[in-house]
């Protein structure tokens, strides 16, 4: 990711996920609710963005930042939360950093798998089918969507993605198994 390029992501209120504010900050255009989520993004940003600029209005949240070559890739630092069972927080930063990497197939695929795991299957198959079509080669992602498929009951195309993963790397254990 450029250091010089200056990444927006923008959403309109209701589409931020509430749910990772307190209580009494969850009715969108309360003040409470534009600070909550303008700290939101201000703690989470603090670790891989260098420049940022956060407006919470009552019809739109629109973030813009650049990457900072003294702090960590975004990616990473939203894995590190995925990892730590903080899916939530990672999702809605997932969505903050698609529209700057939107053919990365490893957001895409983090993505994917983080929604898979809290059942958001639907979304997890757009994203995951995304970026086994960025990276045909991509493994994992492959294997993560005929699980998403599995889930889903759509077992002949659940079959396809996983015997697809198993042609590639036929000694890769989570598609063999």
């Amino acid at each position: 990711m450029s250091t010089d390029e200056v990444y927006v992501f923008e959403i309109a209120p209701e589409d931020f996920d509430a749910g990772l504010l307190p209580e009494s900050a969850r009715q969108a255009g309360s003040p409470e609710f534009k600070d909550q989520v303008r700290w939101f993004f201000e703690r989470n940003l603090e670790a891989f963005a260098g420049w940022r600029d956060i407006a919470v209005e009552d019809d739109k949240i629109r973030v813009s930042w650049k990457a900072s070559a003294d702090k960590a890739d975004a990616l990473t630092e939203i894995i590190k939360k995925l990892g730590d069972g903080e899916y939530q927080e990672g999702i809605q930063l997932l969505r903050f950093l698609l529209p700057s990497r939107e053919k990365d197939a490893a957001v895409r695929f983090n993505l994917g798998m983080a929604l898979s795991d809290t059942g958001e299957l639907d979304e997890a198959e757009e994203h995951l089918g995304e970026a086994v079509e960025i990276d045909p080669d991509f493994t994992e992602a492959k294997v993560a969507l005929g699980v998403v498929l599995s889930r889903k009951g759509q077992w002949e195309e659940a079959t396809t993605a996983l015997e697809d993963a198993v042609v590639g790397e036929p000694d890769n254990p989570y598609a063999l198994r």
